[in-house]
């Protein structure tokens, strides 16, 4: 799917400050993925009391990830030459699945993990 590839380019800007943050003197444990500031939604809930799953699928929102999704829901529309409705529940869709399988394949290391 062509339009997935280049609807993903906004989370490569979003890995930009964490690249060059080493660089300025900060040190690389103070580097982390998570709640890059306010564009994150898991910046305004408390991981200490927020169940796991909840907060993992809420810090995956972020400005980048909405960027995303209307890119490749826009990329869908031009493509395909369908509605606009359909290209959005498509693009949606297609987040939605991706989410599953990371959980799915989450799950299966976990098991592999505790099976040890």
């Amino acid at each position: 799917m062509p339009s997935s590839g280049h609807s993903s380019l906004p989370g490569l800007i979003s890995f930009l400050p964490l690249a060059v943050k080493p660089f300025f003197g900060h040190a690389l444990d103070s580097v982390q993925f998570k709640n890059l500031g306010y564009a994150d939604l898991g910046y305004y809930f408390n991981p200490a009391t927020t169940p796991r799953a909840l907060y993992a699928v809420v810090s995956s929102i972020n400005l980048c990830t909405v960027w995303s999704i209307l890119l490749l829901a826009i990329g869908l529309v031009l493509v395909a030459h369908t509605k606009r409705i359909h290209g959005v529940i498509a693009a949606l869709l297609w987040w939605i699945a991706r989410w599953i399988v990371i959980l799915m394949l989450f799950m299966l290391v976990s098991m592999a993990v505790v099976a040890l």
